[in-house]
């Protein structure tokens, strides 16, 4: 190799290290802000934390109030003694996030007595666990190099999904694959979501427009089953996220309260049968005994609510009314109340069999 040869390679060694720290720090900057309100978590003064993926926010296309379930029941908590509210929502998120999120609360200023989390049970079927999208691996990655774990690893993954397509690499192979449960076979996910988007994209909201997804009962049905109608096991990869979160969270000196969000039964049914009830109900006893397991406090809300407290009907997801909203956070506030009013030994001891479900 010629001189210039060396110093040009010399040149480009000391270069790399500063490109790649320039392209981390202000990708990072631009990630974090994507958190929400990550910048309030570890530095205000509050003492209930709720994080939660969409079905917190409101979604009703003909809902005229818009008041997310957090604030509801921030409205209900006003004035007592520990009841402000902070909350950390974000479409997909579930335990797989905040398990790296509760990490940061070591950092906060001030941290608050009790961590709600909703348990969805959607995020368990092949429609969310292994969607590429909803693993958020520049969030997790990033997450982690501030943590100090596997910095090598994590940094190429950051980068990678930052600024070489990560996300839109893995979609791909995902697609290709076939959705198979016990019992059903939806085909392909690429030629699935294909027929889906297509015919329902450009549909009006179902509750805006009553007798207008008479014509997609054949599409309807299919979601139902994409969502719900897989099976859970002891081993969901879910739970490994859900304990790594719920270790971390008690070891801060914090509480997690859980609840199962509620699951439109009644339209599930009679979309897919009376198979649609015994899957989610034994899906539901697998979560519930890992939550007992845990020795956490929770709610089951999953059959609380008919098929009328239900919007944004044609995408098949959680998300409620105002009256829906309402009901989730009346139930969340009643709970909160006793907690507030009890021994802090009381309020959820880590441990087998310390749990309690409250219905």
């Amino acid at each position: 190799m010629t001189n210039k040869g060396k110093a040009y390679l010399r040149n480009l060694l000391v270069l790399l290290p500063l490109v790649l720290l320039v392209l981390l720090l202000h990708g990072a900057y631009d990630t974090l802000k994507e958190v929400p309100n990550l910048r309030r978590a570890l530095t205000a003064d509050y003492d209930i934390l709720y994080f939660g993926d969409s079905v917190v926010e409101s979604w009703g296309a003909c809902d005229t109030d818009a008041e997310t379930i957090d604030r509801k029941l921030a409205a209900r908590l006003a004035g007592r003694d520990g009841g402000r509210v902070l909350a950390m929502t974000h479409g997909a998120y579930s335990p797989r996030v905040y398990a790296r999120l509760v990490d940061l609360l070591a950092l906060a200023a001030h941290r608050p007595r009790f961590v709600i989390v909703p348990l969805n049970p959607r995020s368990f079927s092949a429609q969310w666990i292994d969607q590429p999208l909803y693993t958020f691996p520049a969030t997790l990655a990033l997450l982690d190099l501030l943590a100090g774990r596997d910095v090598a690893a994590n940094l190429v993954t950051y980068l990678d999904a930052r600024y070489a397509d990560l996300v839109a690499r893995r979609t791909a192979a995902w697609k290709d694959r076939r959705i198979v449960y016990d019992g059903y076979d939806l085909g392909v996910r690429r030629d699935f979501d294909d027929r889906v988007v297509g015919a329902l994209l450009d549909q009006p909201q179902f509750e805006c427009k009553p007798g207008a997804e008479a014509p997609f009962a054949d599409v309807l049905r299919d979601l139902y089953v994409y969502h719900y109608m897989n099976t859970v096991t002891a081993g969901h990869p879910m739970f490994a996220f859900l304990r790594r979160f719920h270790a971390r969270a008690r070891a801060l000196g914090m509480t997690p309260l859980y609840y199962i969000t509620p699951v439109n039964l009644e339209e599930g049914e009679r979309r897919v049968g009376p198979a649609f009830r015994a899957r989610v109900t034994a899906n539901l006893r697998v979560m519930g005994a890992e939550l007992e397991a845990l020795g956490a406090s929770w709610l089951d809300m999953s059959f609380d609510l008919p098929a009328a407290r239900f919007v944004d009907r044609k995408w098949v997801a959680e998300h409620l009314d105002a009256r829906g909203r309402a009901h989730v956070a009346n139930r969340l506030a009643n709970r909160l109340a006793e907690l507030l009013a009890a021994p802090t030994e009381a309020r959820g001891a880590a441990g087998p069999g310390a749990g309690k479900r409250l219905d």
